[in-house]
């Protein structure tokens, strides 16, 4: 019995001493844990100074770009608004340059219609029958044998040989001077090209029409008068150029003047 005792006594013993040592050692891990928090605790705390200088760099360079990226959104409508006026008063431009454009064509056509009318008004008409027609250019005017007539005329007694005969012939003609025609034109030139009805054209200088040349007054000999260049004016012989002949005619150098002489004329161009 007391060998039991004993035994039982001693498994007791046992029993407390492992637990007092499991109690130790919970206890142990526990403090262990504590400390160790404790000292991650005091490592946090004590940031040195270069950590906490870089922390503030970084934490004022995120503050700039937020303010950055703030502005930078800020801006952006007012950008949009600004690029749009522009855009719009860039349209607005380019239409009133349209407009502008536009008015100018308009104008110009208005101005060359009215030029077209003017000219047309100021462009004589012409009359009906046969008209001495005078133009220099683009411009014309018409004289009718009484307008010709109403500019005064003369009647010339004519020396002349054609190709018909060598002698001396006669011709009376009434009409108005060239030089009076040429001046009621309004037009002038150094050359005067007539043109008769059946298409005969003829180039006479300016300054030898105005110029009197001579009527011989027998079949032969010098004597003579001077006589001007006319256009007749009278009868079936109207609308035909005379004029005289050179100083020098004789029979042996004859001046052939009629052959020169221009019938019907239908115009006479100065140029």
């Amino acid at each position: 019995m007391k060998i039991n005792r004993q035994k039982k006594w001693i498994g007791i013993l046992l029993c407390l001493v492992l637990t007092v040592i499991l109690c130790a050692c919970g206890q142990d891990t526990e403090n262990s844990a504590q400390s160790g928090e404790a000292s991650e605790s005091v490592a946090a705390k004590e940031i040195t100074p270069s950590e906490q200088t870089t922390e503030t760099k970084t934490a004022k360079t995120e503050k700039t770009s937020r303010e950055k990226k703030a502005k930078t959104t800020s801006k952006a409508p007012e950008q949009e608004e600004t690029e749009q006026t522009a855009s719009k008063k860039t349209e607005t431009k380019t239409k009133k340059t349209d407009t502008a454009k536009k008015t100018d064509k308009k104008t110009a056509k208005a101005s060359e219609k009215k030029k077209d009318r003017k000219k047309k008004s100021s462009k004589a008409v012409k009359p009906s029958g046969h008209v001495l027609t005078v133009k220099s250019g683009d411009k014309e005017v018409y004289f009718t044998a009484n307008q010709l007539s109403g500019m005064g005329t003369g009647t010339y007694k004519y020396s002349y040989r054609n190709k018909e005969s060598a002698q001396r012939q006669f011709l009376s003609a009434t009409g108005v001077s060239f030089s009076r025609v040429l001046s009621k034109s309004g037009f002038s030139g150094s050359t005067a090209r007539f043109r008769s009805k059946d298409g005969y054209t003829k180039e006479f200088s300016v300054s030898d029409l105005k110029a009197s040349k001579k009527a011989f007054l027998k079949k032969t000999g010098s004597s003579a008068k001077s006589v001007p260049a006319i256009i007749t004016t009278t009868g079936a012989d109207a609308f035909r150029l005379c004029f005289g002949q050179s100083a020098e005619d004789t029979d042996e150098n004859g001046d052939y003047n009629a052959q020169y002489w221009v019938k019907n004329i239908d115009y006479i161009e100065i140029l």
